[in-house]
């Protein structure tokens, strides 16, 4: 479907929309890119990652960077402001704003070149950091700044950022590897901003000669008012600037990078299409030394002796960062590898990382650290293995993202959370700060780029709180002048954006503040390169994204349980960290990861759902929750989503983007009063497989019957290609009499997956729980699970099917007093431990809770209660064993690893995979087809073709068929696994 060109809504001000509405068509006809202008898409740029919100005039995809210079020059004809924008992942509102956005990331986003014997390489804006790192690996090269967003923070962003990272101790900013830009100007021209004479022309030529009379003037001024930092971001580079002129010979400008003088200007001076980038060696070892202190002023008071020791990074965390990452089920075994000072957890803790030619030499500059910060630290920890010191760094990064994670009118609120002074002045600083905020009755989460003396903040305040504002307010004033007390930059590397460019003001002074303007003026006299930022001091607490959605909606009646807030809250928990932008690793979010495209992020349709749910997308009439329900757009937004629940666990925020999506759809079938027939019979999948096993020869007779597979396509708009799954012959074995009656009782689940396609899994599981000593009572529910039907929206249905299985269930489970529910499937299980109890019905919490708790799969179980087995048989485990776990279960990936451990399978790998693409019905259906194919060949086509001549395991029904179907290869259930390594004689306790 087209997206209209332009459809104004009621918060665009004064713009003109008719006019608008010409220079969109302008730049539609003229470039190769896309241009949208319709409400959903501007919704969905109108937040990054900072507190703040503002709707742009539009959103255009350039593919080239002649789109980018036509779009610009029509713009620059009209006096329309144009934002370029990467992942959108800023802090300080740089990439919000009432303008036209240039989205680089979904075409402009590759490495141009790679000459490894120069060290140089040259790539798009929209590259993402990891994917560059990535291209850059076969080369023995790397690239030096590593921001902790770096899954999907983008090398433009960088660039307008100068970003830097937890190891610029050794590798600088981004501007210090900046050779070279390309660049269109605010008039549409394109030029190249480089070194010396290798920026020519008469364009050019008047940037240089101008800058130098702008800056000349001022070297006083610069040299007392820039403070000497190792991070400062705040303005332009001024002092930065004025170093390459005095290195340059007499009469010239050779030194003068006028590339790396626009690194960190956010977008304001031009606009970058390339970037020339210098590379660096990796380092051959790592090491990597986890101190705990009782405080954080303890910890800092220790860094500088610390860096005296030569590390690449020194990174604090405190204790409110380390509890949030207890909290979530994906960091929760990372934390345990914490140090804990007296068996409780540190109030802060020290990531002090070494680098050197090889792991021996960072070892023993590790242990030489160790003993320098041995009588200030209360624990320390030397981590050596690779997975270990990523699964901690992870902790770290993700840090800002779980404090984030809060609902209500109290939050983390950011402004203060750049300052950065001499390392030498650390120790002072961050008590003074804190106490500072204490004053104030607030408690701050700190976190910090310790070795380079930046100390990240965010206190707590109401912001539906006047005195609240009020006080925040001023402590914005008394942090800038304790920060310029000890010499320090209140913009260390965040930017300045909307949130602090006040602040820079006041801590430059004047004549810096119009030496700023000048060079504004200077490159963009028409004021249209994101406009407000670096320039104009605006009200830090306007256009706050928690104004704009402060107003409630009733949710009606809703299918789910939610929180306060219903739904919309829901949605407006996202904070815009962008994690499920990521191209690479975890599982979410798999329809972005293969289309690049911010509707088809997680991030993107939370948002889509919040301008839903609160009216914002309404024509006009009607009440604001039901004018959002049903629309076309936000469904085709959705219809991409593959409900791989992975958002709810690896999402910062936790936001559950499939229940989410049910919960709309099923609201959506309420309003409309029906429900499409392709949803309502793939909805009923499970039933009708348990139908089809009750007279399988039947079944499959009319599946081979020539043309059966295509009418039944035909029928439901399914993807012809695709073979249909076909039951099995029922193993009557599994309902065999136990062989140990006496001994606890676990139920097995016989779901409608397994067993109406591959019986077998349930009599190997019941082979494999009698060896382990166990009682095992077979059953199938009394229906289905509801897991289709709650990834189709058909929540009513859902709910009915809860009330009918979950009482004989538990009734199962009481009467056996069993202490364990073994689901074979996944998602079954899923349903069984979230929705059931999340499901509004008839049934008590106290059964679906019951339910839940002992609801486990097999390998989970054999873990979990390892010590407590009637018997531990042995089990040996074919060499080359790769596991690639399911996408509801991925935060249980550790329970492979450990019950391989038990039985010595060293060289099994369970895969860091993301989502299979065949999801359900997902990949079944006509119009995902393709999509479906991209997603399993970037997750898993890789793991399939080098899986190293053993057996590739797949707990999930919907992944094996993805592998025999895309893949050419039989993937086994792990209980097949486990019972067949029962047939082998092996030694066990």
């Amino acid at each position: 479907m087209r997206l209209p060109m332009f459809d104004p809504a009621p918060d665009d001000g004064g713009t003109d929309s008719a006019g608008l509405a010409e220079v969109l068509a302008a730049i539609d006809a003229s470039i190769e890119g896309d241009v949208r202008g319709d409400r959903l898409t501007r919704g969905l740029f109108s937040t990054d990652a900072s507190p703040y919100a503002m709707t742009p005039l539009a959103v255009v995809t350039p593919r080239t960077a002649e789109d980018v210079a036509t779009t610009i020059r029509i713009c620059a004809e009209r006096a329309v402001p144009v934002l370029p924008r990467g992942g959108g992942t800023s802090l300080a509102g740089q990439t919000v704003n009432t303008a036209v956005v240039l989205d680089f990331t979904r075409f402009m986003n590759r490495v141009l070149e790679i000459d490894a014997e120069a060290r140089v390489a040259r790539v798009q804006p929209g590259l993402v950091l990891d994917d560059f790192r990535r291209s850059l690996e076969p080369h023995g090269l790397a690239f030096g700044p590593d921001v902790s967003t770096s899954t999907h923070a983008t090398l433009g962003g960088m660039i307008g950022n100068a970003s830097a990272g937890s190891r610029s101790l050794v590798h600088g900013m981004t501007d210090e590897h900046v050779l070279g830009l390309d660049v269109v100007l605010a008039d549409g021209s394109e030029n190249h901003l480089g070194i010396g004479t290798a920026s020519r022309g008469p364009a050019v030529d008047a940037l240089r000669s101008g800058l130098r009379s702008i800056v000349e003037p001022l070297r006083a001024e610069i040299e007392a008012r820039f403070p000497r930092v190792r991070r400062n971001v705040a303005g332009y580079r001024l002092d930065d600037l004025l170093g390459m002129y005095d290195r340059s010979e007499a009469g010239t400008d050779d030194a003068v990078n006028l590339g790396r003088f626009l690194a960190g200007s956010e977008g304001s001076l031009a606009v970058t299409t390339a970037a020339s980038v210098r590379l660096i060696d990796p380092p051959g070892g790592r090491s990597l030394l986890v101190l705990a202190f009782s405080e954080v002023a303890t910890a800092c008071a220790v860094v500088e002796t610390l860096v005296a020791s030569g590390p690449a990074a020194v990174e604090l965390m405190d204790r409110h960062i380390i509890d949030a990452a207890a909290r979530q089920p994906i960091f929760a075994a990372d934390v345990e590898l914490l140090p804990t000072p007296g068996g409780r957890r540190a109030g802060a803790v020290l990531f002090v990382e070494y680098h050197a030619a090889d792991v021996a030499t960072a070892e023993s500059m590790a242990r030489a650290g160790m003993i320098a910060a041995d009588v200030a630290a209360d624990a320390g920890v030397m981590v050596r293995d690779a997975v270990t010191q990523a699964r901690l760094w992870a902790v770290r990064t993700t840090g800002l993202g779980l404090i984030s994670k809060v609902s209500g009118s109290v939050q983390p609120m950011a402004g203060l959370e750049d300052c950065g002074v001499p390392l030498e002045r650390l120790a002072t600083f961050q008590p003074a700060f804190e106490a500072l905020i204490r004053s104030h009755g607030w408690a701050g989460v700190f976190y910090a780029h310790a070795s380079v003396g930046l100390l990240h903040v965010r206190p707590r305040i109401d912001l539906a709180s006047r005195p609240d504002r009020e006080a925040f307010l001023r402590l914005r004033e008394e942090t800038l002048e304790l920060v310029l007390e000890h010499g320090g930059s209140i913009s260390g590397e965040h930017g300045d954006g909307r949130i602090r460019t006040d602040l820079v003001h006041r801590m430059y002074g004047p004549a810096i503040v119009e030496g700023f303007a000048a060079i504004k003026a200077l490159f963009d006299p028409s004021n249209l390169l994101n406009p407000g930022n670096k320039i104009i001091a605006r009200d830090p607490l306007a256009d706050l994204r928690f104004d704009r959605d402060a107003g409630t909606v009733d949710p009606g009646d809703t299918h789910f349980e939610w929180p306060a807030g219903g739904p919309l809250a829901e949605a407006r928990a996202c904070n815009g960290n962008g994690l499920c932008r990521r191209s690479e690793g975890g599982a979410m979010c798999p329809s972005h990861r293969a289309l690049r495209e911010e509707r088809h992020s997680t991030r993107g349709r939370a948002n889509a759902l919040g301008l839903a749910l609160d009216g914002r997308l309404a024509e006009g009439g009607g009440d604001q929750r039901s004018s959002g329900l049903g629309r076309e757009d936000v469904l085709e937004t959705l219809d991409l989503c593959l409900s791989c629940k992975a958002c709810r666990h690896e999402c910062p925020s936790n936001v559950d983007l499939s229940k989410l999506k049910s919960e709309y759809l099923a609201q959506s079938y309420d309003a409309a009063g029906r429900i499409p027939f392709r949803t309502r019979v793939l909805g009923r999948a499970g039933l009708l497989l348990r139908r089809a096993a009750r007279t399988p020869r039947l079944a499959r007779l009319l599946a081979s019957l020539p043309g059966g597979t295509t009418l039944a396509a035909r029928l439901l708009g399914l993807d012809p290609t695709r073979p249909l799954p076909r039951p099995a012959l029922r193993d009557r074995r599994v309902f065999s009499p136990t062989v140990n009656a006496e001994a606890p009782a676990v139920v097995l689940l016989g779901d409608c997956f397994n067993a109406s396609l591959e019986p077998g899994h349930l009599h190997d599981a019941r082979r494999v729980l009698d060896a382990f000593g166990y009682r095992v009572i077979s059953t199938t529910l009394d229906g289905c699970c509801g897991r289709p039907q709650i990834s189709a929206g058909l929540l009513r249905d859902a709910r009915r099917l809860v009330e009918r299985a979950a009482p004989s269930l538990h009734a199962t489970i009481r009467e056996h007093d069993a202490v364990a529910v073994i689901a074979l499937e996944p998602s079954c299980l899923s349903a069984l431990r979230e929705e059931w109890r999340e499901l509004r019905s008839d049934v008590p919490a106290s059964t679906t809770g019951a339910i839940a708790d002992r609801a486990t799969s097999i390998e989970c179980f054999l873990d979990a209660a390892w010590a407590d087995h009637p018997r531990r048989p042995g089990i040996r485990i074919p060499e080359g064993t790769t596991v690639h776990p399911h996408c509801h279960a991925k935060v249980e990936r550790e329970a492979f690893r450990r019950l391989f451990d038990r039985f010595d399978a060293v060289d099994a790998v369970v895969l860091d995979s993301g989502c299979c693409g065949l999801a359900g019905s997902f990949g079944y259906v006509a119009e995902h087809a393709g999509l479906s194919r991209r997603i399993f060949e970037q997750s898993l086509g890789d793991a399939v073709v080098d899986r190293r001549g053993g057996p590739l395991v797949a707990p999930g029904t919907s992944c094996r068929h993805q592998c025999d179907d895309l893949g050419d290869v039989r993937a086994v259930h792990p209980i097949s696994l486990l019972a067949e390594g029962l047939e082998r004689p092996v030694e066990g306790d």
